[in-house]
Protein backbone atom coordinates (compact mmCIF):
# COMPACT_ATOMS: atom_id res chain seq x y z
CA UNK A 1 0.00 0.00 0.00
CA UNK A 2 1.39 3.38 -0.99
CA UNK A 3 0.50 6.18 1.39
CA UNK A 4 -0.67 9.57 0.12
CA UNK A 5 1.70 12.55 0.38
CA UNK A 6 2.11 13.70 3.97
CA UNK A 7 1.31 10.26 5.38
CA UNK A 8 3.64 7.44 6.45
CA UNK A 9 3.46 3.73 7.06
CA UNK A 10 5.79 2.97 10.00
CA UNK A 11 5.55 -0.80 9.58
CA UNK A 12 5.70 -2.29 6.10
CA UNK A 13 2.92 -4.49 4.81
CA UNK A 14 0.29 -2.65 6.83
CA UNK A 15 -3.00 -1.47 5.45
CA UNK A 16 -3.04 1.71 7.52
CA UNK A 17 -1.20 4.96 6.90
CA UNK A 18 -0.63 7.62 9.57
CA UNK A 19 -0.91 11.33 8.77
CA UNK A 20 2.02 13.52 9.81
CA UNK A 21 0.66 16.19 12.17
CA UNK A 22 1.42 19.91 11.84
CA UNK A 23 4.99 20.45 13.06
CA UNK A 24 6.26 17.28 11.37
CA UNK A 25 6.72 15.82 7.91
CA UNK A 26 7.52 12.42 6.40
CA UNK A 27 11.08 11.22 6.88
CA UNK A 28 13.07 8.02 7.04
CA UNK A 29 14.66 6.40 10.06
CA UNK A 30 17.66 4.20 9.29
CA UNK A 31 16.61 4.15 5.63
CA UNK A 32 13.91 1.51 6.13
CA UNK A 33 11.18 2.63 8.48
CA UNK A 34 8.96 5.55 7.51
CA UNK A 35 8.28 8.05 10.29
CA UNK A 36 6.95 11.55 10.80
CA UNK A 37 10.00 13.65 11.70
CA UNK A 38 9.66 16.74 13.90
CA UNK A 39 10.47 20.03 12.21
CA UNK A 40 13.70 21.48 13.63
CA UNK A 41 13.91 24.97 15.18
CA UNK A 42 13.63 27.63 12.48
CA UNK A 43 11.27 25.44 10.45
CA UNK A 44 7.56 24.56 10.52
CA UNK A 45 4.81 22.63 8.77
CA UNK A 46 1.52 24.41 9.08
CA UNK A 47 -1.04 21.69 8.47
CA UNK A 48 -1.56 18.01 9.05
CA UNK A 49 -0.32 16.06 6.03
CA UNK A 50 2.48 18.47 5.09
CA UNK A 51 5.03 16.84 2.80
CA UNK A 52 8.00 18.80 4.19
CA UNK A 53 9.05 21.29 6.83
CA UNK A 54 9.47 24.85 5.53
CA UNK A 55 11.89 27.55 6.69
CA UNK A 56 10.36 30.39 8.66
CA UNK A 57 9.97 33.43 6.39
CA UNK A 58 12.33 36.37 6.82
CA UNK A 59 11.48 38.25 10.02
CA UNK A 60 9.74 35.27 11.62
CA UNK A 61 11.16 32.84 14.15
CA UNK A 62 10.52 29.42 15.61
CA UNK A 63 12.82 28.61 18.54
CA UNK A 64 11.48 25.13 19.25
CA UNK A 65 10.93 21.81 17.47
CA UNK A 66 7.68 20.34 16.22
CA UNK A 67 5.73 23.54 15.54
CA UNK A 68 3.13 24.36 12.93
CA UNK A 69 3.82 28.10 12.79
CA UNK A 70 6.46 30.82 13.04
CA UNK A 71 6.11 34.06 15.01
CA UNK A 72 6.93 37.55 13.70
CA UNK A 73 9.65 39.52 15.43
CA UNK A 74 8.04 42.45 17.25
CA UNK A 75 8.73 46.07 16.34
CA UNK A 76 12.16 47.13 17.57
CA UNK A 77 13.63 43.68 16.90
CA UNK A 78 14.90 41.82 13.86
CA UNK A 79 15.44 38.14 13.12
CA UNK A 80 18.86 36.64 13.67
CA UNK A 81 20.05 34.96 10.51
CA UNK A 82 20.58 31.26 11.17
CA UNK A 83 23.95 29.57 11.16
CA UNK A 84 23.89 26.69 8.69
CA UNK A 85 26.43 23.93 9.33
CA UNK A 86 28.99 23.56 6.54
CA UNK A 87 27.90 20.93 4.04
CA UNK A 88 24.32 20.93 5.31
CA UNK A 89 21.47 20.88 2.82
CA UNK A 90 19.03 22.21 5.42
CA UNK A 91 18.09 25.85 5.01
CA UNK A 92 16.51 26.60 8.37
CA UNK A 93 14.87 29.88 9.22
CA UNK A 94 15.58 32.05 12.23
CA UNK A 95 15.19 30.90 15.82
CA UNK A 96 15.52 34.23 17.69
CA UNK A 97 14.99 37.98 17.39
CA UNK A 98 17.50 40.57 18.56
CA UNK A 99 17.05 44.13 19.79
CA UNK A 100 17.89 46.90 17.36
CA UNK A 101 20.75 48.93 18.86
CA UNK A 102 20.36 52.59 19.76
CA UNK A 103 20.40 54.73 16.63
CA UNK A 104 18.49 52.11 14.65
CA UNK A 105 14.91 50.87 14.51
CA UNK A 106 12.58 48.22 13.15
CA UNK A 107 8.94 49.21 12.75
CA UNK A 108 6.00 47.10 11.67
CA UNK A 109 5.33 49.65 8.91
CA UNK A 110 8.88 49.30 7.59
CA UNK A 111 8.48 45.53 7.66
CA UNK A 112 5.34 45.77 5.55
CA UNK A 113 6.86 48.26 3.10
CA UNK A 114 10.18 46.49 2.64
CA UNK A 115 9.17 42.94 3.48
CA UNK A 116 12.48 42.68 5.32
CA UNK A 117 12.36 41.96 9.04
CA UNK A 118 15.87 40.56 9.15
CA UNK A 119 17.69 43.86 9.65
CA UNK A 120 17.39 47.03 11.69
CA UNK A 121 17.54 50.36 9.83
CA UNK A 122 19.78 53.23 10.92
CA UNK A 123 17.87 56.39 11.84
CA UNK A 124 17.94 58.76 8.86
CA UNK A 125 19.76 62.07 9.01
CA UNK A 126 17.89 64.52 11.26
CA UNK A 127 16.42 61.73 13.40
CA UNK A 128 17.67 59.84 16.46
CA UNK A 129 16.84 57.42 19.26
CA UNK A 130 18.83 56.64 22.37
CA UNK A 131 17.47 53.25 23.42
CA UNK A 132 17.76 49.70 22.17
CA UNK A 133 14.71 47.95 20.66
CA UNK A 134 13.08 51.11 19.30
CA UNK A 135 10.35 50.91 16.69
CA UNK A 136 10.90 54.47 15.43
CA UNK A 137 13.31 57.39 15.40
CA UNK A 138 12.56 60.85 16.76
CA UNK A 139 13.06 64.10 14.89
CA UNK A 140 15.84 66.40 16.06
CA UNK A 141 14.64 69.83 17.17
CA UNK A 142 15.26 72.79 14.80
CA UNK A 143 18.89 73.89 14.87
CA UNK A 144 20.15 70.38 15.66
CA UNK A 145 21.22 67.45 13.49
CA UNK A 146 22.14 63.82 13.87
CA UNK A 147 24.70 61.61 12.21
CA UNK A 148 23.46 58.84 9.96
CA UNK A 149 26.85 57.34 9.15
CA UNK A 150 29.20 55.56 11.52
CA UNK A 151 31.61 58.00 13.10
CA UNK A 152 34.63 57.51 15.33
CA UNK A 153 32.47 57.53 18.45
CA UNK A 154 29.75 55.18 17.06
CA UNK A 155 27.08 57.82 17.64
CA UNK A 156 25.18 57.19 14.40
CA UNK A 157 21.56 58.17 14.93
CA UNK A 158 21.85 58.23 18.72
CA UNK A 159 22.08 61.95 19.50
CA UNK A 160 21.16 65.33 18.06
CA UNK A 161 23.78 68.06 18.29
CA UNK A 162 23.74 71.77 17.59
CA UNK A 163 24.54 72.78 14.05
CA UNK A 164 27.88 74.51 13.59
CA UNK A 165 27.98 78.27 12.94
CA UNK A 166 26.78 79.06 9.45
CA UNK A 167 24.77 75.79 9.15
CA UNK A 168 21.11 75.06 9.79
CA UNK A 169 18.69 72.17 9.87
Amino acid sequence: LDCPSGWVQPDKKQEVCIICKAGSAPGREEGTKEICEDCIPGMFSGVDGSTKCESCPIGYIQPTRKKGYCTACPAGKAAIKPLIPSGSNIIAGSIACYDCKSGSFASKEAYLDKGNRSTCSICPSGFHNKLNAESKCYSCTPGKRSWNVDDDENLEGTICEKCQAGQFS
